[in-house]
């Protein structure tokens, strides 16, 4: 039997060979519709040559799935399933995938699930491709996805005090063992807080903080820093650090809302109109990653994501937001350079791109799960993204589009010659 890895490794060297990722800044208007059959097919981007696939449609019982959002890992650790919320009732609803032929395989539901799951909130383990974190107000759970069952990851009451529950919106770190969300008194906003899953089981609070209009936290993938966004933006967010006793709240004056982290960094946008990569030791201290105006906010949004192990490279995905009038250099006939594109930008200030796809889903006036929310899978090789696909009022599905990986750090240092040698 071929081993799995080689056949992986032939498959990008074939997607290397056929999509031609543009890395220029010039601007590519949208070109006729793809038209899509049903979930499993797949086109061929006209303009970037790379393939797109319809994950979910109608047929499967739903009125529309959705990724769950661009810093909340769609994929599993290996990249053979992805999780979809779909409506009605915003559930977890997973599809296997073979990531070497790009095809779906199965679709499942959270069998047997505890009631009051959150599921529209479901993250995948960043290591064990088969785990599946859940949380309710009274617990996280695992889900095991080949036993199809449920275990306690932590309890609420291990962590949190009588009346407090937690809330829908959690993540976690590289390694599994730090956890944040926000939490809820008798019901009512409470705060936010985050805990160190021990050796033993046990559960270690790092830091609680009560506190009223917190909008998300999120862990970086080190498990050493919190980035906390407020409902009043701006200079109201924070970033702690968890290394020290007691943790270290570093105040940011460069604000951020839509953002995602690495392992000690965060990527966001940058004023001014520009994308920004910082250290979280020191998140005033920003890294402009294109020219200023080659990023426009004119009549354009993003959201971005980080979830590729490969941190030298972010993704962001650009949707639009009215019509426009644009005017900043670059732009031609009110269209600017990456708009309505799934886009990644280097993160370590060479303004380089790569521009990957058009998402094809339109905002309507209002809108917001339109949004595609592109995320990446760990191996850089898979983008899951919402698109209404060219129908402003049509129905919202999640699509799976395969990439060249983009390349990685070159390796500067030369070897250490061997000391002590012993000959036996």
């Amino acid at each position: 039997m071929v081993n799995r890895h080689v056949r992986w490794w032939v498959l990008l060297l074939g997607l290397a060979a056929r999509a031609q990722v543009k890395t220029d800044m010039g601007v590519y208007p949208l070109p006729a519709l793809p038209t899509f059959g049903a979930a499993g097919s797949k086109v061929v981007d006209p303009t970037f040559g790379t393939t797109i696939l319809r994950l979910t449609d109608g047929a499967q019982g739903n009125t529309q799935c959705t990724v769950t959002y661009s810093n909340i890992a769609a994929f599993n650790a290996d990249s053979t399933w992805v999780v979809t919320r779909c409506a009605p009732n915003s559930v977890a609803v997973l599809f296997q995938i073979d990531p070497v032929t790009f095809t779906s395989l199965q679709r499942r539901t959270l069998s047997s699930a505890p009631s009051g799951l959150y599921q529209y909130w479901s993250i995948w383990s960043g290591i064990n491709p088969n785990v599946l974190y859940v949380p309710s107000a009274s617990a996280v759970y695992a889900y095991d996805v080949a036993a199809q069952t449920f275990s306690v990851s932590t309890q609420a009451s291990s962590v949190l005090g009588s009346g407090e529950t937690f809330d829908w919106q959690m993540s976690r770190s590289a390694d599994d063992k730090i956890f944040a969300n926000k939490f809820l008194i008798n019901g009512s906003d409470g705060g936010y807080l985050a805990w160190r899953i021990e050796s033993t089981g046990a559960k270690t609070v790092l830091l609680k903080v009560t506190i009223t209009g917190t909008n998300e936290v999120q862990i970086d993938k080190s498990g050493r820093f919190l980035s906390v966004v407020m409902d009043t933006n701006g200079p109201d967010n924070s970033i702690w650090d968890l290394s020290t006793t007691p943790p270290t709240e570093l105040k940011t004056t460069h604000g951020f809302r839509h953002y995602d982290s690495g392992h000690g960094t965060l990527f966001t946008s940058y004023e001014p109109r520009s994308l920004g990569f910082r250290s979280l030791l020191a998140p005033n201290t920003l890294v402009k990653m294109l020219p200023d105006d080659a990023w426009s906010y004119l009549n354009q949004q993003d959201h971005f994501s980080m979830q590729a192990d490969n941190e030298l490279w972010a993704l962001a995905s650009r949707y639009r937001i009215g019509t426009s009038t644009a005017s900043y250099p670059g732009c031609v006939n009110n269209i600017c350079p990456f708009d309505d594109e799934l886009t990644q930008v280097a993160t370590d200030g060479s303004q380089r791109v790569r521009r990957l796809a058009h998402h094809r889903s339109l905002m309507p006036p209002g809108g917001y799960l339109e949004a595609p929310m592109a995320n990446m899978s760990k191996n850089g090789a898979l983008i899951a993204f919402t698109s209404n696909w060219g129908n402003v009022s049509g129905r919202l599905d999640a699509y799976l589009l395969q990439v060249p990986p983009a390349p990685w750090p070159a390796d500067t240092v030369a070897p250490s010659f061997p000391l002590n040698l012993v000959v036996q």
